[in-house]
């Protein structure tokens, strides 16, 4: 699934049915800027100021984690005046 911000920015969201992995991203110019991953039932994450490095997350977030990484997308987008 894609949710389109812009042109060249957006939100991408894959669940790997049988492997149960989410990948979770926020893509500018084809390129990812920030991200959240569950592989094998552990999360990690893609910082926005290191998206090519994992911060292994000790919690996971929560529930919903759509909902939750949108927020964190919000958070970024905000901040960092994208819109």
């Amino acid at each position: 699934m894609r949710l389109y911000l812009r042109a060249d920015l957006f939100v991408q969201a894959f669940l790997g049915e049988r492997s149960g992995a989410l990948y979770l991203a926020l893509i500018e110019q084809g390129r990812r800027i920030f991200g959240m991953d569950l592989e094998a039932g552990e999360w990690h994450l893609h910082p926005y100021d290191a998206p090519d490095q994992h911060e292994m997350l000790l919690h996971g977030p929560g529930p919903r984690p759509l909902l939750a990484f949108l927020a964190h997308v919000e958070e970024i987008l905000l901040a960092h005046s994208l819109l």
